[in-house]
């Protein structure tokens, strides 16, 4: 889920959060590869967008960076249940909305975003730089409640 509020002609402030259950594989060149375990991951962000297209446009186009707190559930390897830290980072995201009509307040939204990550603990740490890709359906205010972007 995600909430967005309009601040000026062309930025908006965006809150979200995210739930992933995240695979981790071992891979070795020239001996295959062997599945590491799982660890669920829970992303808090808050960012800024701008947003490329004008208001009559279409279509909106928005990009904008985020601050993110990543919550780590603990490593299932499927034998043990190793404890990780949780750490902040950032995000890139590139986002696209188009309305289900001229008037309609529904609104069909699709973002990717890229966050460089890491999952361990204080004695090791495993990168994870995944690049996320959204989609789903937004409802707005009525017109005369909404804010101007």
């Amino acid at each position: 889920p995600r909430a967005a509020i309009g601040i000026a002609a062309v930025t908006g402030i965006e809150a979200g959060i995210g739930f992933a259950d995240v695979d981790f594989d071992l891979s070795v060149a020239g001996a295959g590869s062997a599945e590491l375990g799982s660890a669920l991951m829970v992303p808090f962000s808050l960012g800024v967008n701008w947003h490329l297209t004008p208001r009559t446009a279409p279509v909106d186009v928005y990009l904008g960076p985020s601050i993110v707190w990543v919550l780590w559930g603990d490593l299932d390897t499927g034998d043990e249940s190793s404890p990780t830290e949780s750490d902040f980072t950032f995000a890139l995201q590139a986002g696209l909305g188009v309305p289900f009509g001229k008037k309609s307040r529904w609104t069909f939204e699709g973002t990717v975003s890229y966050m460089p990550l890491e999952i361990g603990d204080e004695s090791i740490k495993i990168p994870v730089d995944p690049i996320t890709l959204k989609a789903g359906v937004e409802v707005s205010r009525p017109p005369q409640l909404r804010h101007t972007r």
